[in-house]
């Protein structure tokens, strides 16, 4: 299968699940909520972010494992069959070492803080104790599986085998549809049952890409001798340190502000926070879902050495991602009151203003996603994190300041446009000098035609605003109006010469 076609099935397989995912995952959600009740769906919550951070690491280490496969798998195809093979092997083997090692001595560690924390530092009514303890006793051994299972799972992204690693996601979303559909006829102790269920699923998909794995792809063998690398352990732990650095400046962004506000402007502020995020989880996972396509593709094409290929699908994946979270933050822009006060009839005070600057927060970001992949397909990260994680962590301090000054609700806001803005002009600046990805390219690729289908939308769009009173029905005719104008526009201008005669080509067939 060609590259490009592979992309295409990709994108088209992660799409469609993450689709899938969203409309069960809207049943699902309610149905444990009944199920469970208030008191118990918080105690599920809490007793889960305990074990938040031992996941959190977890991701980090399977992202950057799953970046040197994607490269290694690069530089093996200018190597005979068998020593690219063996190079990849000992990736392999060198992961799975570290995804033994750190589960364990994590596991070890968070296990007596969490009892610990269970029976003297939360607040769970008596009780519920022991149910609780039970429940992270589970969800540890969950944690566990699913953090030794990396190794194996990685292979799929890095092979580029999204579509069947898509299919492992609705299985999972279908159980865990029947599941919480069941768990409301269940007599005994739900929460315990509800947690055991969870094991199962989130265990048990794992469990059986392991096997898939191993019988199908012939680097996934376990070879002893190379289990321990010395030179390949402080690679992948570099890696995974600057990331780490990164991300927690992401999520200290998110996390502080939030607090902030609780502090200064109570929990109402901090409810329009929190559907703005919401809103914008929805959007923005299909969006992440054609990037996480493209990214095995951009490092693989590194790894090999292809550095114009490389940079051509980093183009690609800011103007796709960003067009495609655009056909539907648009529409929503227009009729963001409307929406609002159609799904939750009373929305906190602030919360079109926050969603609206959240739209405009994450189409800065993804414009210049394709930079940040190509940064990290490249490796040399450290300087970039560094300086990305600080910006992002400034959000924080700049937002007090902001408030000490008078600047009422509006300082988070304002300092979370700033850090962004800044990450986007970072992202910018190290694509520029590390990978010659010149601005006036980006400028020429990615802004350029995401401002005429934009500007194209916001006018069809804007006719119906005109035109009729606020209702359902100018919702739907203010959609229609936009994406049509935008699907229009994107054939002639996001669309290249090459792509538009592709899917002619292919439609005839």
């Amino acid at each position: 299968m060609t590259p490009h076609r592979r992309i295409a099935l990709n994108v088209v397989a992660t799409y469609g699940r993450s689709l899938f995912a969203a409309a069960v995952g809207i049943f699902s959600s309610r149905w444990i909520f009944l199920a469970l009740g208030e008191v118990d769906f918080g105690l599920f919550a809490v007793v889960g972010s305990i074990i938040a951070f031992i996941t959190f690491l977890n991701g980090v280490l399977g992202s950057s494992i799953t970046r040197f496969y994607a490269y290694v798998i690069g530089e093996a195809r200018k190597m005979d069959d068998e020593s690219g093979r063996r190079h990849v092997r000992d990736w392999f083997n060198t992961a799975l070492s570290v995804h033994i090692v750190v589960p364990l001595v994590l596991t070890l560690i968070g296990y007596p803080i969490g009892i610990y924390a269970i029976y003297h530092w939360l607040q769970i009514p008596p009780e519920r104790v022991v149910a609780c303890a039970w429940v992270f006793r589970i969800s540890i051994v969950t944690a566990f599986i699913g953090m030794v299972s990396i190794p194996f799972i990685s292979l799929f992204t890095a092979y580029q085998d999204i579509a069947e690693l898509s299919l492992y996601g609705v299985i999972n979303s279908v159980l865990v549809f029947v599941t919480s559909y069941w768990l409301m006829g269940v007599e005994s102790d739900r929460l315990v049952i509800y947690a055991l269920a969870m094991m199962l699923i989130h265990a048990g998909i794992p469990i059986v890409q392991v096997v898939r794995a191993f019988c199908k792809y012939r680097v996934c063998r376990i070879d002893f001798s190379a289990l321990w690398n010395g030179v390949r352990n402080k690679k992948l732990f570099s890696f995974a340190g600057w990331q780490f650095f990164g991300n927690c400046g992401a999520m200290m962004r998110a996390q502080a502000c939030t607090m902030l506000t609780n502090v200064y402007f109570g929990p109402r502020l901090n409810a329009a926070y929190g559907i703005s995020n919401t809103v914008l989880g929805q959007t923005g996972a299909l969006t992440n879902a054609l990037i996480g396509a493209f990214t095995p593709a951009i490092t693989s094409e590194e790894g090999a050495g292809d550095r114009r290929r490389m940079v051509s699908y980093a183009w690609r994946s800011s103007r796709y991602g960003t067009y495609l979270l655009l056909l539907f933050l648009i529409p929503l822009s227009l009729e963001i009151n409307e929406v609002l006060m159609l799904w939750l009839k009373n929305p906190p005070e602030w919360t079109s203003t926050l969603c609206l600057v959240a739209f405009m927060e994450t189409v800065f970001n993804k414009m210049t996603v394709g930079q940040q992949l190509a940064i990290s397909a490249q490796g040399r990260i450290a300087r970039y994190q560094a300086t990305l994680g600080t910006v992002m962590i400034a959000a924080f301090p700049l937002a007090w300041v902001l408030i000490l000054f008078g600047c009422g609700p509006v300082s988070v806001v304002v300092a979370l446009v700033f850090t962004t803005t800044a990450c986007s002009l970072g992202r910018i600046w190290f694509g520029w000098r590390q990978l010659e990805m010149r601005p006036v390219d980006w400028l020429r690729e990615v802004v350029w035609p995401l401002v005429i289908v934009s500007l194209c939308a916001f006018a069809a769009g804007s006719v119906a605003r005109f035109l009729m009173v606020p209702s359902f029905l100018r919702i739907c005719t203010t959609s229609i109006l936009s994406c049509g104008a935008m699907m229009v526009a994107g054939w002639f201008v996001v669309l290249g010469p090459m792509e538009r005669d592709k899917i002619l080509t292919r439609l005839k067939r």
